[in-house]
This record gives structure tokens, C-alpha cells and sequence, in this order.
């Protein structure tokens, strides 16, 4: 009798400890699908802003635009810096050239005698910037899975 209390009560322990890794498996699993889900949204956000800014770049680089210079140094003034923390969510292609911009941008503030002025360089490089920016985003969209 004693025998069949102690494989019943060793039956109990064994079911109840397999229930509990099983919860706690479905807990963890549960708890990483969130994660994923919340890094997906924030890069969402992240491609939503990035379009919206590089849209305007190609707003500002129109051909009959003449004030090209001052919309590019107002336009990164307002938008570039919320970019920055989105930073870790954009691929090397669109880092590189969110760098080349800042750089254009910061020329814009230091007070410097340049050989060739800003606004020459600005206005020669921005157009094509712009363009590979605003490609580079609809690339990469077209790369996610539910454009498959």
C-alpha cells in the first residue's frame, strides 16, 4: 500500500513538473513572439518617417526649385534629427546615405573659407542623394515578407 502512495504521489509530481516546463516554454515563446512584434512595429514607424523625410528631399531637389540650399538646411533643421533614433532599424545602404546628408548638413553650419561653397555642393549632390535615399526605402519595403 505504502508502494502505490509513493508511484501515485511520484505520478502527480512528474505531471505537475512536465505542465509547469510546458508553461514556462509557452511563457518564454509567448514573450519573444511580443518582442519580435514590437521591434517590427518600431521599424514600421522608423520606414514611415524615413519615407515621409526622403519624399521631401525630393520635393526640395525639383528642377524649378532655386532655393534648394535654404529648403535643405530648413528641412534638416526640422526632420533629420528625429531620424537619428531610428537609426538602428534602417539597412547600411540607407545609413550610408543619411551619413553623406549629415555631412552636407554640417558643412551648411561650420563657419569655414571652402574652396568649393556649400551650397555648389549641396545643390550638385542632393538630387542624386535623394533619389537613391527614396529608392532605397521602396527597396527595402519591397524585401519585407508581406510584399511576397
Amino acid at each position: 500500500m505504502e508502494l502505490d502512495t509513493c508511484n501515485s504521489l511520484l505520478g502527480v509530481i512528474i505531471g505537475a513538473s512536465i505542465l509547469l516546463v510546458k508553461d514556462l516554454l509557452l511563457s518564454r515563446n509567448q514573450r519573444a513572439l511580443e518582442i519580435i512584434k514590437l521591434h517590427e512595429k518600431d521599424k514600421m514607424d522608423a520606414y514611415k518617417h524615413l519615407l515621409k523625410y526622403a519624399r521631401g528631399l525630393t520635393v526640395i531637389t525639383w528642377p524649378d526649385n532655386n532655393s534648394v540650399y535654404a529648403d535643405f538646411i530648413q528641412n534638416c533643421r526640422k526632420e533629420f534629427s528625429k531620424l537619428v533614433e531610428f537609426y538602428p532599424y534602417y539597412s547600411e545602404n540607407i545609413m550610408k546615405v543619411l551619413d553623406r546628408i549629415e555631412n552636407l548638413y554640417n558643412i551648411t553650419i561650420i563657419d569655414a573659407d571652402w574652396i568649393t561653397p556649400p551650397r555648389e555642393s549641396i545643390e550638385k549632390e542632393l538630387p542624386e542623394l535623394a533619389r537613391r535615399l527614396y529608392q532605397q526605402v521602396i527597396d527595402d519595403f519591397r524585401k519585407w515578407t508581406f510584399h511576397k
